[in-house]
Formats: C-alpha cells, sequence, structure tokens
C-alpha cells in the first residue's frame, strides 16, 4: 500500500506540474511516464503473489498425492474397492490439472490479463477495458465450471461404486451364512466389527487431511484479501486526489485477484468435497 500511494503522489505532484505548459505532448508524455512507474511497481507486487500462490498449490497437490495411498488402502480395508478406484481417477485427474495450472497457467494468465491492463490504462491506445474484463470473467467461469464438474463426477462415481461395494458385500455376507450358518455368522459380526474401527480411522484421517488443506489455503486466501484491500484503499485515494487514469488502472488489477483467489477456493473445495465422501463412504453392515 505504501510503495504504490508513493507512487501515486509523485505521480500527483508531476501532474500538477504539466499545466505549466500548454504543449498536449508533454501532457501525454507526463501520464505515460506516470503509469509505466505504477505498472513497474505493481507487476513486481502481482508476480511474488501469483508465486506464493502457486507455492500454496504445489504444496496442497503434494500433500494430496501423499494422501492418496492412504485414502486408498482404508477405502479397501473398509470394503470399498471399486469407490477406492473411482475415487483415485478422478483425484489422480484433478491431481493432474492443478499441476498443469500452478506450472504453465498462472504466471502466462497474469502476463496476458497484466498486458491488457496496461494497454487499457495508456493514454492514446486503444481501450481494452471489455476485453480484460471477457478475459477475467471467461478464466473464473470456465473454472467454477470445471471444479463443479469434477466434484459433481467424482461424487456420482464414487456413490455408485460404494453401492456396488455395498451390494457385493451384502452377497457374501448372505451366502456365508446360508452356506456356513455359524463360522458366516462369526464372520459377520467380525467384520462388522473391523469396519466400525476402519469407519474411525477414516475419520480421523479424514479431520486431519482437512485440517491440514485448510492450514495450506487459507493464508494465501487472506494474503489476497489483504491485497486487494490495500489495491481499492489505493484506487480510492487516487480518485481523491485526481489521478483518474492511476485509479481505472488499479481497479482493473483486482481483477486481476479475483480470479487468484477463485482458483485457490475451487482447489480447496474440490480436495474437501472428496475428503468428506472418502469419510461418509462405507458399506452398510
Amino acid at each position: 500500500f505504501a510503495l504504490i500511494m508513493t507512487v501515486i503522489v509523485l505521480s500527483s505532484v508531476f501532474a500538477a506540474f504539466k499545466w505549466t505548459t500548454a504543449n498536449p505532448s508533454l501532457h501525454i508524455a507526463y501520464e505515460f511516464v506516470s503509469i509505466l512507474a505504477l505498472s513497474g511497481v505493481t507487476f513486481t507486487i502481482f508476480t511474488s503473489v501469483f508465486e506464493y500462490v502457486q507455492k500454496a498449490l504445489e504444496g496442497l497437490n503434494t500433500f494430496m498425492t501423499a494422501l492418496l495411498p492412504v485414502v486408498s488402502s482404508l477405502y479397501i480395508f473398509g470394503g470399498n474397492p471399486a469407490a477406492s478406484a473411482a475415487s483415485n481417477s478422478a483425484l489422480l485427474l484433478f491431481f493432474s490439472l492443478m499441476s498443469t495450472i500452478s506450472a504453465k497457467f498462472l504466471m502466462p494468465f497474469l502476463q496476458i490479463a497484466f498486458a491488457l491492463c496496461l494497454a487499457s490504462a495508456l493514454p492514446g491506445t486503444v481501450n481494452l477495458t471489455s476485453v480484460s474484463t471477457l478475459v477475467k470473467s471467461t478464466t473464473t467461469t470456465v473454472m467454477a465450471f470445471i471444479f463443479s464438474m469434477f466434484s459433481f463426477v467424482m461424487v456420482l462415481q464414487t456413490t455408485i461404486a460404494a453401492a456396488a461395494d455395498n451390494y457385493t458385500y451384502r452377497t457374501v455376507r448372505f451366502a456365508s451364512g446360508v452356506f456356513v450358518p455359524v463360522i458366516g455368522s462369526i464372520l459377520g459380526d467380525a467384520t462388522r466389527t473391523v469396519f466400525g474401527s476402519i469407519g474411525v480411522i477414516k475419520s480421523t484421517a479424514g479431520a486431519i487431511g482437512i485440517t491440514v488443506i485448510l492450514s495450506i489455503v487459507i493464508p494465501p486466501i487472506i494474503l489476497v484479501i489483504l491485497y486487494k484491500l490495500a489495491l481499492l484503499g489505493c484506487a480510492i485515494l487516487s480518485r481523491v486526489i485526481g489521478c483518474e487514469k492511476e485509479s481505472h488502472f488499479l481497479y482493473e488489477l483486482n481483477g486481476i485477484l479475483n480470479v487468484l483467489m477463485a482458483l485457490v477456493i475451487g482447489s480447496a473445495a474440490v480436495l474437501i468435497i472428496a475428503i468428506a465422501v472418502f469419510i461418509k463412504t462405507g458399506v452398510s453392515v
């Protein structure tokens, strides 16, 4: 906030001097230099924020990849091998998507969106505000659609697979009770005890997983919110002291942080839903 406001105050001071000349070319030059100086400062700040979020997504991906074998084992021990296969396939695909986004999408998106905002703010250039807004809105909408589809497909296929596991377990229990009455009853009671214990372990592992996910995603979310508040405060103060173009530029940059926040929250929501399905899924004993 202090760094951006320093640039804006200096721009305001230089803007007062530009009226000492009637040359319109010098007026444009003053505005051009002001926007370029502000863009240099903000791009450095945005790069650090995007890198921080990128590391958070990589950490989230690493943790969930390490947790996946535990989830698969508990699924199988709990009598849900089909649900384990269904959940693993969806999660592995989502992990691949997250890795691609963090490695190949974040920084190019920042550069493209920032360039569009800068082109709209520079004097004497084509106004690309509508294009910039379209890019940010489209990116947010596509991410929301992808995250929603992942959650829906994962929940649906895991539920169907769990129903198949439940049907298989009931069939085996019925057959063992019919053909081996005494031993079948003993096996049913033992299986009920084992599945109950597995359910407790699953709940504990799921709670730990959700806690770790929140501990990873909450810091970048808070950081992005604080930067958004700083940008909005600078934009408001810029308009108060008469720096209209600088204020408009900062408002446009604020939309980039909205996309970043949507990405982090959407990724965390999909993984929390996956863990919630993991805790809930089990055979009926």
